[in-house]
């Protein structure tokens, strides 16, 4: 497994740059975990490679 995060100033340009990752067929999303602050909005994805 493998992670991948993801950081923005606002939550529309963190939802784009999440949703443009899972498009990717070869990879199955395990885990989701966000986190919000006053400065920036956090996004850390565990996933996994699809076998072929």
């Amino acid at each position: 497994m493998q992670i991948k995060t993801f950081r923005s100033l606002s939550m529309p340009s963190l939802d784009q740059k999440v949703n443009e990752f899972i498009k990717n067929p070869s990879i199955e999303i395990v885990d989701v975990q966000f986190k919000m602050t006053i400065f920036d909005c956090d996004a850390m994805l565990l996933y996994k490679e699809k076998e072929a």
